[in-house]
């Protein structure tokens, strides 16, 4: 069976005769002719049946005659076989007389609208038959124009269909390769992940070693180079009654010098690290640095903090404590400030400090460095300390000034305090 597709590609309406008896045939294909419709004649029924092609063939012209039983079986089967638009129109020339022709009727039952049938009486006059030959020709091609509506809207829907496929194909290509670049993105980030993990801990140990060596220095100054320096003087002072006059006021300069060298000693022991930060806690250790620092660097430095300001974890009180230190530090170096302040506050969860001065500022620049990471080693411990503990590191400067906020997580602080 022939598709829609290849209906429309009929170039020619064919009209197709079978009228075996008598001139008929020749007198109506010289009557299609003067109305340049073109026709073929056949012999019987079968013959028209095989040449019948619903893409061509408009119209199919028979005489009683040739209705005989094999001949309309044939012409039946093949009308069967049409595509769905088709209804070929068939006219049946039947007996003179004013009866309906019994065999017409029964080929119109059997065909059961597998054929478009019209039925004239003989004698006919031309006009007639060449009006209802024109009238089953238009009918046939408003069948035609269908077909042809079919036939576009076949193709439209290949066309539509192929256009699905391949943007379907494409949304696969590019699933896949967003699937491979989310898979490899995944794996980027778990590698980072991981080493940022292991650089935590690396920094974290790195933090907690140089603690552990502060401690270990502060505690060898002051259990042996001070209890040395103490040892000597105590010696000097004994000879001092021994040595001559003339020798006296040299001693009493050594004695001196060793009084200013162990109250160094001591000072650089307790800046290591404060035996008050681990025996009272951070409030003295920082009441007792700021008031050193006031009085070695000529800045003055007000100092606030709660009352009921309670222990915290030695690492908390530790971190606190050197980011004040580290921040003093830097406000004497770098800032040419006459005041600092220092407040500390704290609620159920967060720690917050505080530290300001009225220096000249940090130019844009190096805040653009310190924001990039990219600051001295005293910020940088600061910030990786405040880091490590789960908190919040900002600098706010301009001409008037600087101020360090830090805010740090105190959820299970006091579970480890000592």
């Amino acid at each position: 069976m022939m598709t829609i597709a290849d209906m429309s590609t009929r170039a020619v309406e064919r009209t197709l005769i079978c009228t075996p008896v008598g001139r008929d045939a020749q007198l109506l294909l010289e009557m299609l002719k003067r109305e340049n419709i073109e026709a073929e004649s056949y012999q019987n029924l079968e013959e028209l049946a095989c040449s019948f092609d619903p893409a061509v063939d408009a119209l199919i012209v028979l005489a009683e005659e040739a209705l005989v039983p094999r001949g309309v079986k044939s012409l039946y089967e093949r009308l069967r076989q049409q595509p769905p638009w088709s209804e070929v129109p068939i006219i049946l020339f039947t007996t003179t007389g004013h009866r309906i022709s019994e065999l017409g009727t029964r080929l119109v039952e059997l065909f059961d609208g597998e054929g478009n049938i019209t039925m004239l009486e003989r004698p006919l006059r031309t006009q007639t038959l060449l009006s209802t030959v024109h009238s089953t020709l238009r009918a046939r091609r408003r069948q035609y124009q269908m077909c042809d509506l079919l036939v576009k809207r076949e193709r439209d829907a290949a066309m539509l269909r192929e256009a699905n496929e391949a943007l379907e194909q494409r949304v696969q290509d590019r699933t896949s390769e967003l699937s491979k670049a989310n898979a490899e993105l995944q794996r980027e980030v778990e590698e980072r992940t991981r080493a940022e993990s292991v650089l935590r801990q690396l920094s974290q140990r790195v933090v907690q070693m140089q603690d552990v060596e502060r401690r270990r220095i502060a505690r060898e100054l002051h259990d042996s180079v001070g209890q040395y320096l103490a040892a000597i003087a105590m010696n000097i002072t004994a000879l001092e009654e021994r040595v001559s006059a003339e020798l006296q006021p040299r001693v009493k300069e050594i004695l001196k010098q060793l009084d200013t060298c162990i109250k160094d000693v001591r000072t650089i022991s307790h800046l290591l690290h404060p035996p008050l930060l681990d025996e009272i806690g951070l409030p003295s250790a920082l009441e007792w640095y700021v008031g050193e620092f006031a009085k070695r660097g000529r800045i003055g430095v007000a100092l606030q903090m709660p009352p009921e300001l309670r222990r915290m974890k030695p690492d908390t009180e530790t971190a606190v404590f050197r980011i004040v230190q580290e921040a003093l530090t830097n406000i004497y170096r770098h800032s040419g400030a006459q005041k600092a302040s220092i407040s500390i506050e704290s609620d159920a969860n967060t720690l917050r400090i505080r530290v300001s001065d009225d220096g000249r500022g940090i130019s844009p620049d190096i805040l653009a460095r310190i924001a990039a990471g990219q600051s001295g080693v005293g910020v940088t411990g600061m910030s990786e300390r405040v880091r490590l503990l789960g908190g919040r590191f900002h600098i706010d400067s301009n001409h008037s000034g600087t101020t360090l906020q830090v805010d740090l997580p105190l959820y299970d602080d006091q579970a480890g305090a000592t």
